[in-house]
């Protein structure tokens, strides 16, 4: 991720809460659309062509776009599933399960 990374609030907002729901050293942040103020990539740290994209753009608070995808050998990515996400909770399980990550410790 570039030192400059330049996105929307609603970005900022987003990884600073992904960050309480996935340890932040499970998945890198991706920004294949640097023009895209709203929106960024989540992929594993040893594969970036495993990413679940992320958009708040024309979202309500707290809702997220997000297209889960794998790299493909006749275009850049091919999606395997796609919908809207209620939530930050919704979000992070939705990204552990497509990068095949562990589920959060439960919190006391």
């Amino acid at each position: 991720m570039p030192a400059t990374l330049r996105k929307h609030a609603s970005i900022w907002k987003l990884l600073g809460e992904l960050a309480q729901h996935i340890d932040s050293e499970q998945y890198q942040v991706i920004d294949y659309w640097e023009s895209d103020l709203y929106a960024v990539g989540v992929a594993p740290p040893d594969d970036p062509a495993q990413l679940v994209y992320v958009s708040t753009f024309g979202q309500s608070p707290g809702t997220f776009a997000y297209e889960c995808e794998v790299a493909a050998e006749r275009v850049p990515f091919s999606t395997t599933r796609r919908g809207i996400a209620n939530g930050v909770n919704e979000l992070a399980i939705v990204i552990r399960k497509h990068l095949g990550l562990a589920a959060a410790p439960s919190r006391k």
